[in-house]
């Protein structure tokens, strides 16, 4: 802009009020564009946190949904009655594995507290209906419920020679010695019949390791082998295991945010260890497929809760809901 002082020259600077204005205007654009990319970056992490919260409930709906639909594996053994199923093992354990493969626990409505103080399992308010409550003691969030699954892993082994009924030896080339321990229950099949074991000795030899199911102080409950073993040679061996999925919270601590976490059980002496699997999993829900009639097509003719089941064996799907 032309200015002309007072003697008539002229001047081509600005004036103090021309300088504050357009700073002014310089500012308020530069804050206008700071909040635009504020915005935009806030909308951005907002996005990839539902994206993140999206992907975990994918994730822990797919790993929960595997582990239900391999609930009451066998192996190649197909169940046919009890004549087809020796038990040696001197415990009950086993036989509530082939009557309730899936068993729940209901906490009633979903919590909406994700602050909400741990509560214990012993307490009493987790119900089941059917049979003897047995939830093991445990920290997990209220008003959640809980899920116990029992199967039997892939293939350890396949059994090269028996010897007698006291032990059994797996072929080096289809065993594997690290998934086998000392005081695990096992399924060794052949397909027609199976014989379930608890592990007292694991030895090697030359052809690959060798499984003793003599009783002894350090196995218990122990074998009661009165059943003849012979026929399971060229068969497979199974690891029985035991699953529970909860809502609980990193170390018991309330302060810390809710998360899904799975619970591997000891089938005989109910010892646990914990594996946070999701955090963020605020709540969650389960009901049961139940085949009431128990007719050959193996339909669902109701979706119960755990409390209202009778018959956990007439269970035969599972609905699952999470609140993340």
């Amino acid at each position: 802009m032309l200015r002309c002082n007072y003697n008539g020259t002229k001047n081509l600077g600005l004036s103090l009020v021309e300088l504050l204005v357009s700073m002014t205007m310089a500012l308020t654009l530069a804050g206008l564009i700071m909040q635009i990319y504020l915005s935009q970056k806030l909308a951005e992490q907002t996005h990839q946190a539902r994206i993140s919260m999206q992907q975990s409930a994918v994730f822990a709906l797919n790993y929960i949904g595997q582990e239900i639909a391999l609930a009451a594996y066998l192996g190649c053994f197909s169940y046919k009655g009890a004549q087809a199923v020796h038990s040696h093992i001197v415990s009950s354990s086993v036989t509530q594995f082939l009557q309730t493969p899936v068993r729940g626990w209901d906490a009633g409505v979903s919590n909406l507290n994700s602050n909400a103080a741990l509560l214990s399992t012993q307490g009493g308010a987790w119900q089941s209906g059917g049979i003897t409550s047995d939830l093991i003691s445990l920290k997990s969030v209220p008003n959640s419920d809980i899920l116990q699954l029992w199967a039997t892993s892939a293939s350890v082994g396949s059994i090269s020679q028996i010897y007698s009924t006291s032990s059994i030896e797996l072929s080096q080339a289809n065993s594997s010695s690290k998934e086998i321990n000392r005081g695990d229950v096992l399924l060794a099949s052949d397909c027609i019949t199976a014989h379930w074991l608890q592990v007292c000795e694991i030895k090697s030899s030359p052809q690959g390791i060798v499984l003793e199911f003599v009783s002894s102080g350090s196995c218990y409950p122990g074998n009661d082998l009165e059943h003849d073993m012979t026929s399971l040679v060229s068969g497979e061996v199974h690891r029985l295991n035991s699953t529970l999925f909860y809502i609980g919270k990193r170390g018991n601590s309330a302060k810390n945010p809710p998360a899904l976490f799975r619970r591997s059980i000891d089938p005989l002496t109910g010892k646990s260890r914990a594996q946070e699997l999701v955090e963020g999993v605020q709540s969650m829900q389960f009901v049961y497929g139940v085949n009431l009639d128990e007719d050959d097509c193996n339909s669902v003719d109701a979706y119960l809760h755990a409390d209202q089941i009778n018959k956990w064996s007439q269970v035969i799907s599972v609905k699952v809901s999470l609140l993340m």
